[in-house]
């Protein structure tokens, strides 16, 4: 998810898309994208550790 907001990532991208001193609305942009990600990721999460804690696979179960 980090790697949308890469500012590595954003120069190449305005550097191959000839789009050279847009860096910073391209920064805006893609910031909201990266947290809806970060959002929708933390809600599976939370619904796996509270709601669905029998799908968790346990290192235990596995020695058997």
């Amino acid at each position: 998810m980090g790697k949308m907001i890469d500012a590595q990532s954003i120069c190449i991208a305005t550097a191959a898309t000839n789009q050279v001193g847009n860096e910073g609305s391209i920064f805006r942009f893609v910031f909201w994208h990266s947290v809806a990600l970060a959002a929708i990721v933390g809600v599976i999460v939370m619904v796996y550790a509270y709601v669905l804690p029998q799908f968790i696979p346990s290192g235990l179960n596995f020695i058997r």
